[in-house]
């Protein structure tokens, strides 16, 4: 990155378990923001920034129009940026509190899938590490699946195909082969998969996992997204810290179990399909008042910056802001 990032930054705060109000001794301390790149940035054919991202404490900075863009997708991580308490901000300006007297033009009902969406998403992580614990994973062997030592000669759409064709076509033992090469395929990619996350998950909740049978900080996340999206669709606002904060917390140290946790979990579909039908929200943001908002932002911005925020470039550093 080649510019000042906190000179362009109009907004940070503090996100995760923090703001989220079920933090335990052990969490880390999330930063979230959205900054102005200079202009020269903005209008080089050449040059791009999207986000910086570093650790240490884990911070992630996006872009004002990547941001917009995130959030008139009404994207979790993002739309949560418009509702944060003044005691979780670490930096605020003019021009960001001008967007939040704006957040209605990003706000739908699109919030739904996103949510729900997200949560689902979180609780088949879960589904799956649950299963890899379950089944004591090793690792296939070609032989096991009555295969010849060497690679097939067939990639795997070839497999495919094969497996379709009738035996008019191939022969009953080319085409049994082929099938028993696609489910080799099948195991032999779940358990790269299981090496992945055995290999680079954290160990504190490595233990955990174990003592509990799921993962808990997904667990809790799962229902904190499900309760930030039923409010967002109720009532088109978001209140944090989460008010089931002491829940979630029982639900991250482990207090409820897996059954439990689905029964909490119940049909969101379901449930944020009829939530839709009443929802204050409409159904798709306003892109043009987004877009108009934006443009009124960054006339403003520049009109006030002095020339060193309109124009910044340090060749000495090195990277690019289109890789920040």
């Amino acid at each position: 990155m080649n510019f000042d990032l906190e000179s362009c930054t109009i907004y940070s705060y503090i996100s995760g378990s923090h703001l989220y109000g079920f933090a335990t001794v052990d969490s880390d301390e999330d930063i979230r923001g959205v900054c102005i790149p200079p202009l020269n940035i903005l209008l080089s054919p050449f040059q791009n920034f999207e986000q910086h991202e570093s650790k240490n404490p884990d911070c992630c900075i996006f872009s004002l129009s990547k941001f917009f863009k995130l959030a008139a997708d009404c994207n979790p991580s993002i739309i949560e940026a418009f509702f944060v308490p003044t005691e979780f901000v670490r930096h605020t300006t003019d021009v960001w509190q001008e967007i939040v007297k704006h957040r209605n033009l990003f706000l739908s009902t699109a919030c739904k899938s996103k949510f729900c969406g997200y949560a689902v998403s979180q609780l088949k992580r879960m589904e799956r590490h649950r299963e890899w614990l379950r089944k004591n994973m090793s690792k296939p062997n070609r032989e096991d699946f009555g295969l010849p030592t060497h690679d097939a000669i067939f990639t795997k759409p070839q497999l495919q195909a094969i497996q379709t064709l009738g035996t008019d076509i191939v022969l009953p033992e080319k085409k049994e082969l082929a099938i028993q090469e696609l489910r080799y395929l099948s195991a032999k990619t779940e358990w790269d998969q299981y090496n992945t996350w055995a290999l680079n998950r954290n160990k504190e909740r490595a233990v955990t996992e174990f003592e509990f049978g799921m993962d808990c900080k997904f667990a809790a996340h799962t229902i904190r997204l499900l309760s930030m999206g039923r409010e967002l669709l109720e009532t088109g606002n978001i209140t944090l810290p989460c008010p089931n904060a002491a829940l979630l917390k029982d639900i991250r140290t482990g207090k409820y179990s897996y059954e439990q946790l689905l029964e909490m979990v119940g049909n969101p579909f379901e449930e944020f399909e009829e939530l839709e039908k009443n929802s204050p929200l409409p159904h798709k943001p306003d892109r043009v008042g987004i877009e108009n908002l934006y443009l009124e932002i960054l006339h403003k911005f520049f009109e006030d910056s002095n020339l060193n925020r309109l124009f910044q470039y340090y060749p000495d550093q090195p990277g690019s802001c289109g890789d920040a």
